[in-house]
């Protein structure tokens, strides 16, 4: 994925961000889950990626348009702690970054 080659990284304290400005496109923004095993059985797996996706889903308007996003959970994040409002928490300063003008050059960022 072109994402994660060329994109910006940005990282919290449970998950990294991979964002890549596209050009001209009929869709708006696209999302990239990518929740290894090594996150936990199927179950939780999946708990984990319907959890992001309402976050998304519920943040919409703070993405740039024209955007790829994939996130990707790190190995040490605790998925039975993990709950809406700790996401909020965890990844709105990461969409505040990715809306700023000068986005890479903000504090948890690295190219």
């Amino acid at each position: 994925m072109r994402c994660y080659d060329t994109g910006r990284r940005y990282y919290s304290r449970n998950f990294v961000l991979f964002f890549l400005p596209r050009g001209e496109s009929p869709l708006e923004w696209r999302l990239g889950l990518a929740v290894t095993r090594k996150t936990g059985s199927a179950v939780i797996r999946n708990r984990v990626k319907r959890v992001l996706r309402e976050f998304f889903r519920l943040h919409q308007e703070l993405l740039p348009s024209m955007a790829d996003l994939a996130v990707v959970p790190k190995r040490h994040m605790d998925p039975r702690r993990l709950t809406l409002s700790s996401l909020e928490a965890e990844l709105l300063p990461l969409l505040g970054a990715l809306a700023a003008p000068s986005a890479g050059l903000d504090k948890g960022c690295a190219t």
